[in-house]
Parts: C-alpha cells; structure tokens; sequence
C-alpha cells in the first residue's frame, strides 16, 4: 500500500512537472512571437522586460499613427464634402 502511495504521488509529482515545462514552453513561444511581430528586434537579443516595454513603445505608436491618420481621413472627408458643395454650386451659376 505504501509503494502505491508513492507511485501516485510520484506520478502526480511527474504530472505537475510536465505541466510547468508545457507553461514554460508557451510562454517562451509567445515572447518569440512577439519578438517575430516587433519591427527591428527580430534578431535582437532582448530580456523578456526588455521585449514588453518595446511592445508597449510600439502600441502607443501605432495608436498615435491610427489617431492620426483617422484625423487625416476626417479631414479629407470635409474636404471632399466642401469640394461637391463648390462644384454644385459652380455648376448651377453656368
């Protein structure tokens, strides 16, 4: 009864070592991803605190650029509103 015990127990042991390499293993895979997607760290070697403060430094830009880049399309929208009322307008004085 005693070896049984132990086997289970070693087994359960085994079991919950296996789970954290697997864990382990993901979130080493995510970072690479990760490090994949970022622009000129692909080959760089980065810690992983280093790899989340560049990906943090890239999301602020690319939320900046969207930001900007919505204020630009709203602007061309006006823009293209004004430019129709004008050519409405030049079309009903001709």
């Amino acid at each position: 009864m005693y070896s049984t015990c132990l086997s289970n127990d070693e087994i359960r042991r085994q079991i919950h070592i296996q789970s954290e390499q697997k864990r382990r293993a993901q979130i080493k895979d995510g970072f690479e991803e990760l490090k994949q997607h970022l622009p000129g760290c692909s080959h760089k070697k980065l810690s992983k605190a280093a790899l989340l403060t560049r990906t943090v430094q890239q999301l602020e830009h690319m939320k900046k650029m969207q930001n900007e880049l919505l204020a630009e399309v709203e602007r061309l929208v006006k823009e293209n509103s004004s430019l129709k009322k004008f050519a409405a307008a030049v079309d009903t004085h001709m």
